[in-house]
């Protein structure tokens, strides 16, 4: 992993920032104050690495701007992106409450800023203020059952439906307001869109196209923008 102090004295409580499932935003300001106080500051650049596959979990790392990838490596050696995190996620966590190795890598898939906190100082700010461990045990909940949902769901459904439920949660808890629409603020490849969605980059290409004809999305390099969101949640209904 490759870190870099920001410098910065103290990072204050911005909730309008945080995505809106992310830890951050569900905590108290006062306990989202004392999280990030718990940590040092760290700046990453992009293709930076936040941690690896397989190593010890010896720190989290709470994100206050940018976003990263989630990676992890099948057993045919390919590296599948498996999630995407952004302002206001912590990330690392299910390492350091479980004991176990890393289950996955995290990279910085743009310039990113956050809390580096390590392991000891995690726990005992989870004892000191139980809410934000309730809060914890919540966020690691509602992330594993959306993966378990997610897999449930794939290749029970037509690809594009699939990827319209894909940008539809990447909008919602990434998304950005611009004059076109809603930029979801992760950059994403069409094969890291295809690993989302479990499908063929080529079956990816098709579906992409079919959300521009029905009006709602438009697309270029590493960028989707919403420009429907009643075309997008049709799709994404199956009707």
């Amino acid at each position: 992993m490759r870190d870099r102090s920001d410098g910065s004295l103290g990072m204050p409580y911005q909730p309008p920032a945080w995505a809106p499932s992310s830890l951050l935003a569900q905590l108290s300001p006062e306990d989202a104050e004392a999280l990030l106080a718990a940590g040092s500051p760290r700046t990453f650049a992009r293709g930076d690495w936040l941690m690896l596959l397989g190593e010890s979990g010896t720190y989290v790392v709470v994100l206050t701007s940018g976003c990263v990838k989630v990676l992890g490596d099948p057993a045919d050696g390919r590296t599948t992106l498996l999630a995407v995190r952004a302002a206001g996620d912590v990330v690392g966590e299910l390492s350091v409450l479980d004991g176990e190795p890393r289950s996955a890598s995290v990279i910085a898939a743009s310039h990113v800023r956050g809390r580096l906190i390590e392991a000891r100082a995690f726990h005992a700010l989870l004892a000191a203020r139980p809410r934000i461990g309730q809060v914890v045990q919540r966020v690691v909940a509602a992330k594993l059952r959306r993966q378990i949902r997610h897999r449930m769901e794939i290749g029970a459904q037509p690809v594009t439906v699939g990827l319209a439920r894909v940008i539809e949660h990447l909008g919602t808890e990434y998304g950005q307001p611009i004059p076109e629409g809603t930029l979801i603020a992760v950059p994403l490849s069409q094969p890291e869109l295809a690993a989302l969605v479990a499908a063929e980059r080529s079956s990816v290409e098709r579906a992409l196209r079919r959300l521009r004809e029905r009006g709602a999305v438009v697309t270029g390099y590493r960028r989707v923008i919403i420009t429907d969101w009643t075309a997008l949640r049709g799709v994404a209904s199956g009707t």
